[in-house]
């Protein structure tokens, strides 16, 4: 089905091109990329004997793109540019791919776990801007189960606006049982999964609370289970899934806490618990092209961080700015689609580090930074992890 969102920008950078103050001389366009104002697209076709084959099926795969032959038809439809060499045998055809932040991933089922608000939700809106279908999971189902508001309805409603398909299903994650029905229905409906992503915590207040852990309600260690535990069951109903797709990508969302203290016991043993979980999976899922890799994420703009600050006296808030939660998905969105996928796979990883090394930049075009000196990063893989 054609992507609306990604025919708008291919249809927006057409526009641009046929103004007359954005083309260079003729000698020039010949042999060259497009213009300036275009500087985000990068790709040549050359086609011989005088056809453009608009009508050929195509499909095509450049760099961490996936492009469907709808976006280049239509594009091919409106715009193209060609000279014909003195052989007259020769057409170069220019056309654009849109490369930018994110992977083109027009065909990919992805479930979300957590995502009714925080960074579950921004990673599904990321990955609905690439044009996946998302399953968006979490208990909330009106405003009031949470003080910090959000609705799994919302953020599917959400990814669909940003050129996706959101698809809302309330699971609580400590239901085993509501797991299995999850990836029955993505089993039952596409057959397939290409990415799961393991973002559902138990975070409740006690959680950040000062003091030592036995100072703090029991309920911190539940973490444990809707954080750890859940993510196994999510990952073991999903295996099968993606392992029939022969490609896929299971993504834990991590932190700094894994290695430093952070939060306390029950937070750094949920962190680093989820990275040893990834790393053991991905040995195992190898042979399948299937991937497992911790994503660590730094300070957050989420509902939660807000509403914390915002207790603050407005002298002691931190002037750090905090990335979007819609970094992670661009950033998952990106390796999902790169070669460096199998490589890393079983890897903590530094989502701002990975973003980098991608060319993945957050909402505003900033580039997130490492918290590595400060906080630490992942440990190696032993070798009985890496063969």
């Amino acid at each position: 089905m054609l992507n609306q969102h990604l025919l708008g920008d291919a249809w927006d950078s057409a526009a641009q091109f046929r103004k007359s103050e954005h083309r260079r001389p003729e000698e020039m366009e010949k042999y060259e990329y497009f213009p300036s104002p275009l500087k985000h697209f990068e790709c040549v076709i050359q086609f011989h004997c005088g056809t453009l084959g608009r009508c050929y099926l195509l499909r095509f795969l450049h760099g961490n793109q996936k492009v469907s032959i709808t976006l280049f038809c239509a594009f091919l439809r409106f715009e193209y540019y060609h000279s014909t060499l003195t052989s007259g045998k020769q057409i170069f055809l220019h056309f654009a791919v849109v490369r930018g932040n994110l992977g083109v991933l027009m065909d990919v089922i992805a479930v979300v776990t957590g995502a009714s608000r925080g960074a579950g939700k921004g990673i599904a809106i990321a990955l609905g801007e690439a044009g996946a279908t998302v399953y968006v999971t979490g208990r909330s189902v009106a405003d009031a189960d949470s003080p910090y508001g959000g609705t799994v309805s919302e953020t599917a409603e959400l990814v669909t606006r940003a050129g996706g398909k959101g698809i809302a299903i309330a699971v609580d994650h400590a239901d085993d049982e509501a797991v299995v029905t999850l990836f029955a229905r993505v089993k039952a409906e596409h057959g397939r999964l290409d990415i799961l992503v393991n973002n559902a915590a138990k975070v409740v207040a006690s959680t950040t609370m000062g003091g030592g852990f036995w100072q703090k309600p029991l309920e911190a260690v539940d973490l444990i289970t809707v954080g750890l535990r859940s993510h196994f069951v999510a990952a073991y109903h999903a295996a099968p899934l993606l392992i029939a797709n022969r490609r896929g990508l299971i993504i834990q969302t991590g932190h700094y806490g894994a290695v430093a203290y952070y939060h306390g016991p029950a937070y750094g043993a949920q962190k680093a618990g989820a990275d040893k979980m990834a790393a053991d999976m991905a040995k195992e899922l190898r042979p399948y092209n299937v991937a497992a890799v911790s994503i660590w994420m730094g300070g957050l703009d989420t509902e939660r961080a807000r509403a914390y600050l915002a207790s603050l006296p407005e002298d002691a808030r931190p002037k750090t700015r905090r990335d979007s939660p819609q970094f992670t998905g661009r950033v998952i969105a990106a390796l999902y689609e790169s070669d460096l996928r199998m490589k890393l796979t079983g890897r903590a990883l530094i989502g701002a580090e990975l973003g980098a090394k991608l060319g993945v930049t957050d909402i505003d075009g900033s580039s997130p930074r490492s918290d590595r000196y400060e906080l630490g990063g992942p440990p190696e893989l032993h070798a009985t992890l890496t063969s």
